[in-house]
């Protein structure tokens, strides 16, 4: 198949996945629509791309381990890992360049931006605002036309992640290159006041910035170690369910580790999950998945995603510091099931194959 109309393919699945979580993010869709949406698309491309190049064995078997999951479940969004798996394919089989990923982000903007006017100019999704008591006193937070501020503030994680894969693939990280979506999330910190994606997208643009003074790694080595945090992360969530709590460390988290002992007390741990605390308030993208989809829908995802973290082309620093800040953020967000997330995360883990194919 041309690598220009695969290209072309990656482009429209890439915008298709982000403006339909948007749909979801602004309540237009509800979340089984869009990840319907979001599976299908998916499947056809892939399918496609499979029937012009080839099918790779070790791809069916992930598909068919999965679906076996979903069977004895009967939750059919567990499909998730299969989707990583094969955008991972899609993506290595594709031609993404540098005008490839503005044209994208581009697009992204454009519909985010959209949004918060609407929000400002139309009123729209205004009763979405909350009032909440945060430590000391009651702060005022905006949805900027979402159904909640920490949703309007993990929709700009996905542009964020763009731009960083543009910036990885001129290798330019310079100071002058960062200030424009710093003041960004400045602006939208002080809108929504989203605290821990906000300090940890800080922590991720001083990473970026002195990783050369200060931080000398072997790129298979830090692999290896975003690897490692990517399931000690894990292993803190948990252990946030089995120790006792601190009582200004709970306040702090706006009582999230007290919620998150009262589900657990309910449901413990269960091979298959509890379907229903999907719709439940967690903000732990670990101990989500864990409580509501259970130990073997949560073993094959570490194994899936451990996957996709080995075959990775670009062993870049900058990339693996990106990584390690998202598995960061999934503790206090559930940002490991959102698929706009991953997009350019795969992207950026490809890049160098992409690069080759474009000499």
């Amino acid at each position: 198949m041309n690598l220009i109309y695969k290209d072309k393919q990656l482009i429209f699945l890439s915008l298709f996945i982000y403006i339909t979580s948007i749909l979801v993010g602004i309540g237009y869709l509800n979340i089984s629509q869009g990840n319907l949406l979001i599976a299908i698309s998916i499947f056809i491309i892939y399918f496609f791309q499979g029937i012009k190049n080839e099918f790779y064995i070790l791809d069916i078997f992930i598909i068919i381990l999965n679906t076996i999951v979903i069977v004895f479940t009967k939750q059919v969004n567990l499909i998730f890992p299969s989707l990583l798996w094969m955008y991972n394919g899609i993506v290595r089989r594709s031609r993404i360049n540098l005008c490839s990923l503005k044209l994208i982000l581009k697009f992204s903007v454009f519909f985010y931006i959209f949004i918060i006017m609407s929000y400002y100019f139309f009123g729209f999704n205004l009763d979405k605002n909350i009032e909440m008591w945060r430590l000391t006193k009651i702060i005022s937070r905006n949805s900027l036309g979402f159904t909640h501020p920490n949703v309007a503030m993990l929709s700009s994680l996905s542009l964020l992640f763009y731009y960083l894969c543009i910036l990885t693939e001129k290798k330019d990280f310079r100071i002058d290159k960062l200030i424009i979506p710093l003041i960004f999330l400045i602006i939208l910190y002080s809108l929504t006041l989203s605290r821990t994606t906000s300090i940890a997208v800080l922590m991720l643009f001083l990473l970026l910035l002195f990783r050369n003074k200060y931080f000398f790694c072997n790129k298979y080595l830090l692999n290896n170690f975003v690897i490692l945090l990517f399931i000690l992360f894990f292993l803190i969530s948990i252990s946030l369910l089995l120790i006792p709590s601190n009582s200004y460390f709970d306040e702090l988290l706006s009582g999230r580790i007290t919620l998150y002992k009262s589900f657990f007390s309910t449901t413990g741990f269960t091979l298959f999950g509890n379907s229903t605390l999907e719709e439940a308030m967690f903000d732990n993208g670990y101990l989500q998945m864990l409580l509501s989809k259970g130990i073997i829908y949560t073993a094959f995802f570490i194994i899936v995603v451990i996957g996709i973290l080995k075959k990775r082309i670009n062993y870049n620093e900058s990339s693996s510091w990106i990584l390690i800040i998202f598995f960061n953020v999934a503790i206090t967000e559930t940002t490991l099931s959102k698929m706009e997330l991953w997009i350019p995360l795969i992207i950026l883990l490809n890049l160098n194959i992409n690069q080759e194919e474009n000499l």
